[in-house]
């Protein structure tokens, strides 16, 4: 980190809590990435936006704070984080949707105390490991700008912003100092911080459009209208109920992750293989959660995720699987169902929708028998 910043990412402040999830849309060109705060990377140009909250107490700050939670609404690219504020939480929302000129990622931040806050959104020079790069920021009524390309589009004028170039400003707003108004800087650690205040029960939007997208937007979808069409892109492909409603929600949620992660996966779906399926389907007998995730970087070109311990399958390895999918599959080369998991399953219409399909354990392994 910069010696001139006194607030990193999340990485950085609590570096037991490292890493991110990426929010986009089904056809993005370059997905979001979302730290364990809520501090949104700006994909994919190195800056961030972040979010701060001032209480009847002091600066809240997410990256700092240990009372922060964060979770998915549904099983898509919708993710909340709320952190704790006397009498309350500040609850901040990040999803992205489809607009005229390209992708749009909003930040929504409610005010769920019953007492009114003042909430300030900065952009940060560093992306989500807390490397720092130089940029030049401006602040108008409208917008944030980032090297003259608009980052942030506000939903109306600040009360108070400044750019600060020589400090961090976070400094003035942990002084209490009013922010002095500064609209331009450029520097190896240039930072820039608009304020608003946010009654009860009420929430404010902003909007990081695409690079060299548009300057202003029209009405919105909220967080809970996109949580509810992610879900019904997601069971339209199948709707799976597991015994563990976790798991369920795991499973979605990879689904999620490879419809929004993978780019222009529908064209490569078009382009497999016919055995594929038949690749995949044997590995999923077998228990091999690690090679099938492998198999699908193959198919997809790559897969973001990284299983520890999980062998990327050769052509050779995938070949024994297929040949075991059409009728081998007691081959050695598939590897036996780990200790205590279910050794036969089979779909049954048992689920209250008849839409859905249950998974459930028809039988049991000796070690779970004798257990």
């Amino acid at each position: 980190m910069h010696p001139g910043l006194s607030l990193g990412p999340r990485s950085i402040e609590r570096p037991a809590d490292a890493g991110y999830t990426l929010v986009g849309t089904l056809d993005g060109r370059a997905p979001h990435r979302v730290d364990g705060a809520g501090l949104v990377e700006v994909a994919p140009r190195g800056l961030s936006v972040d979010w701060h909250v001032r209480a009847d107490d002091r600066w809240h700050h997410p990256a700092r704070e240990p009372t922060v939670r964060q979770r998915r609404l549904g099983a898509g690219a919708v993710l909340e984080t709320a952190v704790r504020i006397p009498s309350g939480d500040a609850v901040q929302r990040v999803y992205s949707v489809n607009g005229s000129d390209g992708d749009l990622t909003i930040v929504e931040i409610e005010n769920q105390s019953p007492v009114p806050v003042a909430v300030a959104l900065t952009v940060r020079p560093y992306d989500c490991a807390g490397h720092v790069r130089p940029v030049s920021l401006d602040i108008s009524d409208e917008r944030i700008a980032a090297d003259g390309t608009p980052t942030v589009l506000l939903p109306r004028r600040p009360n108070e912003h400044q750019v600060s170039v020589e400090r961090d400003v976070i400094d003035d707003l942990e002084a209490g100092r009013s922010l002095d108004g500064t609209d331009v800087g450029s520097g190896d650690a240039a930072s820039a911080a608009v304020v608003f205040p946010v009654p009860h029960s009420t929430s404010l939007r902003f909007v990081i459009p695409v690079e060299d997208g548009p300057d202003r937007v029209g009405p919105l979808p909220d967080a809970d209208a996109v949580a509810r069409g992610w879900t019904s892109v997601i069971e339209a492909g199948g709707r799976f109920l597991f015994p563990d409603p976790g798991v369920t929600e795991q499973a979605n949620a990879a689904r999620a992750r490879l419809l929004s992660e993978v780019a222009d996966l529908p064209g490569r779906v078009a382009d497999l293989d016919a055995g594929a399926g038949r690749i995949l389907e044997a590995l999923a007998l077998s228990g091999a959660v690690g090679e099938i995730m492998g198999s699908l970087g193959v198919i997809a070109g790559s897969f973001p995720t990284e299983i520890s311990g999980a062998a990327r399958p050769t052509p050779d390895t995938m070949a024994d699987a297929s040949r075991a999918s059409a009728g081998r599959r007691g081959s050695s080369t598939i590897p036996p169902l780990p200790r205590h998991s279910w050794s036969r399953w089979r779909s049954s219409r048992s689920s209250p929708r008849g839409d859905a399909t249950r998974w459930r354990r028809t039988s049991r392994c000796s070690a779970c028998v004798d257990s």
